[in-house]
């Protein structure tokens, strides 16, 4: 799993590192929420041309929105830690979020201080997330009244 955090303190650059991958993750999976349902199983099953393929079509939206996650999280990572985030690889800071996610709702009294504390993060970018949406809602709400 994410053997980065071995210690009780903090590992300031991994928690750094996996929030912002979080964030960045968080808004992935909502750009996908947006591609029509034909998509949902690429590349198992291609939508377009029914039936299953070994990977993605050239001009895929879903693989269009992986390589866009991908170079744009990188960017960002790169921008505010620099290099020491390299140090965790890029897969598995994303794979640690995808952990992370699945056990976030469930019963809390068997995890460890530093699960507990990667739980809280991604919870935060959750309702930090959320909080954005129903911003712009609400600017978008406004906008329309005048």
């Amino acid at each position: 799993m994410w053997t980065s955090i071995s210690t009780g303190q903090a590992d300031i650059p991994f928690e750094t590192s996996f929030r912002l991958v979080c964030g960045q993750l968080l808004e992935y999976w909502h750009k996908q929420e947006s591609l029509p349902p034909k998509f949902y199983n690429c590349p198992n099953w291609c939508g377009d041309k029914q039936k299953k393929l070994p990977d993605h079509c050239q001009a895929c939206p879903v693989q269009v929105a992986d390589k866009e996650f991908r170079a744009e999280t990188i960017q960002l990572l790169d921008k505010r830690i620099g290099d020491e985030w390299k140090q965790y690889d890029f897969d598995s800071l994303v794979n640690t979020v995808y952990q992370v996610s699945s056990i976030a709702e469930k019963d809390d009294s068997d995890w460890t201080v530093q699960t507990a504390r990667l739980v809280g993060i991604f919870q935060g970018e959750q309702a930090k997330r959320q909080r954005t949406v129903n911003f712009n809602s609400n600017q978008a709400s406004k906008n329309q009244r005048k």
